[in-house]
């Protein structure tokens, strides 16, 4: 297991080298063509990747107090990196997310259109959040309850303002007073 996680960890210094180098041979050169036509940007996060998983696996060996990661989890970071390689292609429309990414929102898209295929994106991006944290929908809607703003406070002009935020916790109410960077002070001199 040692030599694996060498053996990635110098695929993925190589890559990364072999990325930023802007003198390649034929056989470097080819290889960074077919990452960028598979993976279209996603191909620094390979390298990268591989880097991290060899490393991982390296201290792993010699620290056992590391985290271990569930199949769920590796299987949320890939559902997510396509996911994101996918969402690239379909915003930019173009090959900029590789064929992967390229394949996958063009059969969304003209499957479903553009509105179906941005909210089966965003289930996607969900999922894979969910699976990869290893949290629960409530969990995160919990957070986002937590910075709801009232649409009036936005619109709200003054020196100061109370900005309500909910604690998922006990469903209580706080009130925060946050004070303009813009407030003028009374003139404080007496007059003679």
């Amino acid at each position: 297991m040692d030599v694996m996680g060498v053996l990635l960890a110098l695929a993925g210094i190589l890559l990364l080298l072999a990325l930023f180098s802007p003198n390649q041979s034929i056989l470097v050169a080819t290889i960074v063509e077919y990452l960028y036509h598979l993976f279209g940007v996603g191909r620094f996060v390979v390298a990268i990747a591989f880097l991290l998983i060899g490393a991982w696996i390296i201290i792993r060996h010699f620290n056992e107090s590391l985290p271990q990661f569930a199949p769920e989890q590796f299987f949320g970071v890939i559902l997510l990196f396509i996911g994101l390689i996918t969402s690239l292609s379909m915003i930019a429309a173009t090959t900029s997310g590789g064929i992967i990414g390229h394949y996958f929102s063009s059969a969304m898209i003209e499957g479903l259109g553009l509105v179906g295929a941005l909210i089966i994106l965003i289930a996607w991006l969900s999922i894979g959040t969910i699976l990869t944290l290893r949290t629960s929908t409530k969990k995160i809607l919990g957070l986002l309850d937590n910075i709801y703003i009232e649409p009036s406070q936005i619109l709200q002009i003054g020196t100061r303002r109370s900005v309500k935020t909910r604690n998922p916790l006990n469903s209580a109410e706080n009130t925060t007073t946050i004070k303009s960077d813009k407030t003028e002070e009374p003139n404080r001199t007496k007059r003679q």
